[in-house]
């Protein structure tokens, strides 16, 4: 990386350019007393103007600006030009003007990355001529090319975190934030180093088989492979080892002591011949800090819930989100003593620069008021207040939803006799829970059999989302309360009168299938959710030529959990289930995914089904259910087993250590990986230059190992030293060092 370049792109040439900039500089005070100096020239030295102003440049960018000097004298006139400031680049002499003759000499201004108004003096280096003013101005950095060090894999807005104990070690990664040069990158500059005592940056690790061709903290790597351009480029991986307690450490980056872009940081592109200068991803030249906290807060999005009016054998549900903004991760633990409240999950990590969404659900047993707390188990986060009044239970049960076929919304089965195509049905919430009208709901009806679901009428001024089956209804003016609310009229199209259909009441597809239907009784988004119970007490609520519908009871399966892999079993009894399906879901905000690819059957009703946990991470919990076939259509689902995680064996993609090490004549080559990927694990010398792979091809979650028997791909013996082991996935790249001893 040698030689100076520049990003030419020429100043606007325009009739008021200097009057625009000059007046701007003045609005903003930018501009300083001007620099006397053609008046001061000597006759024999004319110049075409004493002043050169340059348009807004971009950072990084350059702009030309030239003037014309004429020898109105009878000797050579010898001009040598200096710049007294960095930003402005004037080619320095001699320069010979003959008597009568005149010479053009270009000022290019380098905007840098920082906005703002830049005054200079050009010297021509003739006592004749004196010199130049000039001015530039530099819109500052752009979007693109920004440098930053980020703590998380993800690479994620994460350049500022926290800590909650000192010393401290943190993996941080070198990134270059959207290039704007699409091709390779073939090189890059920059000095990084903290700015206060404290912080050290230790264990670099430079991508590509990048060789530093500087000295520490400067940076002016040349790399063996080139590295592509995409959204985010991880330049180098680094290690900071904080060990004073109470600040906040910064990580700042400045241009090296020699770059080749004036006052830039930069990096290049060997095909394009171009190097690119680099911003820092903050105003304050910093691409970074870790702040010392030891007692960190935790952000979440309530302050408090209401859950209202509700009617004792109700269900409302809410949500609570809770991120975690630490390095660290942060336990969670949700308690309360209040009649009536649980949550969607028992106790979990949020991971570092994560959340999650605690669901609180309110089902009132008896009347009373609600005023409690949620004591979340953080001593980061302040408990969440609830209040809410559970009033009498309505006989016969509330938010019961159904499909009827007549006015009176009694008959949940129709014969069409052989003469209509079409089947019109009320879907209807009977005994809501809670008064105050209905703002919106939504639910998911499913036909199997012959019949199909084809259209539904609203009433009431309402925006429909979702494809049928699915529906999701907002209303612009809430309904009024009833003993029995229409929420939709609904039409089936029968091409068999004779045929047997089914029709089911479920979440739509964007729940969970163990999540409930719910209704809202405030604007849709705004409120709690209040659960619908289907009618008859299971999904199937209504048939068309059918009997009638009659509830399923399908015992919870037990479950056994050892290491990676845990053993579900159930009993049940009858035969009249042709085979079963086992779903397993991931912590509260995971989708159920059916982990059977054919459906099981049993011996005398006995059943059991073994789930490998491997790839799953640690901390939280997995729920797993079975679903009944009926002549191959799923007819009812058990309830969830929980499976707590907490002590999960957990595989993180990435290097473990070699054994032997060191070795003589060979190593096992240890590492795991978080999911199943692609995975490249190669063998490097101490130069950069590939000796062996090892593997290259995919690869499923957990651990693996892989023999180096010390020689390379040719199979021939290598000599005694250091090598690097290096891993690459599509969560990152891992570096090990080893070491051969004969």
């Amino acid at each position: 990386m040698t030689g100076r370049r520049s990003l030419p792109i020429r100043s606007v040439a325009h009739p008021f350019a200097a009057a625009l900039v000059a007046v701007l500089a003045t609005l903003l005070g930018l501009h300083g007393a001007p620099v006397a100096c053609g008046a001061e020239a000597d006759a024999t030295c004319v110049l075409s103007t004493d002043e050169l102003f340059f348009m807004p440049i971009p950072a990084g960018s350059s702009g030309f600006e030239t003037v014309v000097v004429t020898n109105a004298g009878d000797a050579d006139l010898v001009l040598d030009p200096r710049s007294n400031q960095p930003e402005f680049i004037v080619a320095p002499g001699p320069i010979v003007i003959a008597p009568g003759g005149e010479a053009s000499i270009s000022v290019e201004f380098v905007a840098p990355v920082t906005w703002n108004w830049y005054e200079g003096w050009i010297d021509l280096g003739a006592d004749a001529c004196g010199g130049l003013a000039v001015y530039g101005w530099s819109l500052g950095r752009t979007e693109s090319d920004l440098l930053a060090a980020y703590w998380d894999e993800r690479h994620f807005g994460y350049f500022d975190v926290e800590i909650h104990t000192v010393p401290a070690t943190i993996p941080g990664y070198l990134v270059l934030h959207r290039p704007s040069l699409i091709g390779n990158i073939d090189g890059w500059e920059c000095r990084v180093e903290p700015t206060a005592p404290g912080l050290d940056l230790i264990g670099w690790e430079l991508a590509g088989g990048g060789v530093n061709l500087a000295s520490m903290p400067d940076l002016v790597v040349s790399l063996e492979s080139p590295l592509p351009t995409a959204d985010d480029v991880v330049l180098a991986t680094f290690e900071a080892v904080v060990s004073i307690p109470g600040m906040q450490h910064v990580i700042g980056a400045s241009p090296v002591s020699d770059p080749v872009l004036p006052g830039q940081m930069s990096w290049y592109s060997e095909s394009a011949d171009q190097h690119v200068a680099m911003s820092t991803i903050r105003f304050d030249d910093s691409i970074g800090s870790i702040l010392h906290d030891a007692a960190p807060d935790c952000i979440r999005n309530s302050f408090g819930i209401d859950f209202g009016p509700l009617a004792v054998g109700g269900e409302v549900r809410t949500s609570v989100r809770i991120d975690n903004p630490t390095v660290q991760p942060m336990p969670l633990n949700p308690t309360c003593d209040a009649e009536g409240i649980r949550f969607s999950l028992s106790r979990t990590e949020i991971p570092p620069y994560s959340a999650t969404t605690l669901e609180v659900i309110y089902a009132p047993g008896v009347e009373g008021i609600l005023d409690s707390v949620v004591d979340l188990g953080l001593s980061a986060c302040p408990g969440v207040p609830l209040t809410g009044i559970a009033t009498p239970a309505v006989p016969g049960g509330v938010d019961q939803l159904g499909i009827y076929f007549d006015e009176a919304h009694g008959a949940t089965n129709i014969d069409p006799d052989g003469v209509l195509p079409f089947v019109p049905g009320y879907l209807v919430l009977k005994s809501a829970s809670t008064t105050g009208g209905l703002g919106g709901w939504q639910c998911r009806v499913q036909v199997d059999g012959p019949a199909e679901f084809v259209g539904l009428e609203v009433p009431g001024r309402a925006t429909i989302f979702r494809t049928l089956p699915d529906v999701v209804v907002s209303y612009l003016e809430p309904r009024p309360y009833g003993a029995e609310i229409l929420l939709a009229s609904l039409y089936f199209m029968v091409d068999d009168p004779h045929a047997y259909s089914e029709i089911s009441l479920l979440p739509h597809a964007d729940q969970r299938p163990e999540e409930p239907m719910y209704w809202m009784n405030r604007p849709f988004g705004l409120g709690p959710r209040i659960t619908m119970f289907p009618a008859t007490g299971q999904p199937l609520v209504a048939t068309i030529n059918g009997e009638g519908t009659v509830a399923v009871q399908l015992p919870t399966p037990s479950a056994h959990r050892q290491a990676r892999q845990v053993e579900l079993s159930w009993h049940v009894s009858g035969e009249e289930w042709s085979g079963f399906h086992v779903y397993r879901r991931l912590g509260v905000d995971g989708a159920a995914e059916r982990r059977t690819d054919q459906p099981l059957t049993g011996h005398n009703g006995a059943l059991a089904f073994v789930d490998d946990l491997a790839g799953l991470p640690g901390g939280g919990a997995v729920f797993y259910s079975y679903a009944a076939l009926q002549d191959g259509v799923e007819k009812a689902r058990s309830a969830e087993v929980e499976i707590d995680l907490a002590d999960l064996p957990v595989a993180r993609t990435g290097l473990q250590p070699n054994v032997p090490n060191p070795f003589n004549p060979a190593t096992e080559i240890r590492f795991e990986l978080g999911r199943a990927q692609k995975v490249d694990v190669k063998i490097y010398d101490v130069t950069g230059r590939l000796v062996r792979t090892l593997v290259d091809e995919s690869r499923a979650a957990g651990p693996h190992a892989e023999m180096w028997q010390g020689r390379d791909d040719a199979g021939r013996p290598v000599a005694s030293g250091a090598y690097y082991v290096r891993l690459i996935t599509a969560d990152g790249v891992d570096n090990r060092k080893i070491m051969l001893l004969k």
